[in-house]
């Protein structure tokens, strides 16, 4: 097993730290160059405050074209992201994507505001 340590120190300017949460939903507990991701803050207030409050929900008829980072952009809005993942189904034809918030307030919002959206054509 190979265990590769990356840090970085997010500064108090709200951008750098919009990034790295952005890349903390895409990329932890991912796959990279067959490697298993891990991404913890270096600054322990960054961290999300519990998993205990939070809710996983799933989108489903995502067009192919849309990627990770193009639904964390639109669900951001709603709440904080821990994990925003799109995936293929077992048959190659169609994506879904799994999305946990922070907190459940925030999952509940965006479930009622993404029920029956149309995104790039497709109704969700």
């Amino acid at each position: 097993m190979v265990i590769f340590y990356t840090s970085f120190y997010i500064t108090t300017l709200s951008s750098i730290k919009n990034i790295a949460e952005k890349f903390f939903a895409l990329y932890n507990d991912s796959q990279l160059l067959r490697c298993k991701v891990h991404v913890i803050f270096a600054n322990p207030s960054h961290n999300f405050s519990t998993t205990s409050g939070s809710k996983l929900i799933t989108i489903k008829h995502i067009p192919i074209q849309v990627n990770p980072s193009h639904m964390y952009d639109l669900l951001r809005v709603y709440g904080r992201l821990i994990s925003c993942k799109v995936l293929m189904d077992r048959n190659g034809r169609e994506q879904y994507a799994v999305i946990q918030y922070e907190f459940q307030d925030a999952a509940e919002t965006a479930m009622e505001k993404m029920q029956n959206a149309i995104l790039k054509g497709s109704k969700l």
